[in-house]
């Protein structure tokens, strides 16, 4: 106990790495860690004190996650939200920081229909209105990061930005070969 957290905030930082313990214990990151014959983890040791630093907020800028740590950037940042429906925020001004793990949640899940509704999902509920709205705004701008260490930029007022996300996707695409 001596090495514990000490001070008026100590009996909430415990609890919160107890819950941290729970959370590692069952996480996929630990069940590959098994798979692989090396240690799990089962803590995250919090050290240092102190406020935020200054010059850590974004002007205008809104985080849309559901993740505790996007939203705790975007609380860092000045403002975070709920994901909700985007069609309510996106004709807003400012920046908008979107997190959908929703694909990656259902991979980790090993649950191929789930996958599947979900693209749907984000194809129908995020995709569409953000092209809809890029043909409407010509001076409106959206970055897309699919996850795989690249951006695609998307300007507003163009004809055809749908045809362009898709050249762009197709070209950056690389066929896979595995054989069994």
């Amino acid at each position: 106990r001596a090495n514990l957290p000490r001070g008026e905030d100590a009996v909430m930082l415990h609890a919160w790495m107890n819950e941290l313990q729970m959370f590692l214990h069952g996480h996929v990151i630990n069940r590959a860690r098994t798979a692989r014959g090396i240690p799990t983890l089962n803590g995250i040791w919090f050290e240092g004190e102190g406020g935020l630093p200054d010059g850590t907020r974004i002007d205008g800028a809104v985080v849309h996650a559901e993740s505790g740590f996007m939203r705790g950037l975007g609380m860092l940042a000045g403002h975070a939200s709920e994901r909700g429906d985007i069609r309510e925020w996106l004709p807003k001004e400012g920046h908008h920081i979107v997190e959908f793990r929703d694909c990656i949640d259902a991979q980790d899940a090993d649950n191929t229909g789930y996958w599947r509704e979900t693209v749907i999902h984000i194809d129908r509920d995020v995709l569409q209105p953000v092209m809809e709205w890029l043909e409407a705004n010509h001076k409106a701008e959206a970055v897309l990061h699919p996850g795989d260490g690249t951006a695609r930029v998307l300007r507003g007022g163009g004809q055809g930005v749908m045809a362009k996300l898709l050249r762009s996707f197709v070209r950056s695409a690389r066929p896979k070969v595995t054989e069994e």
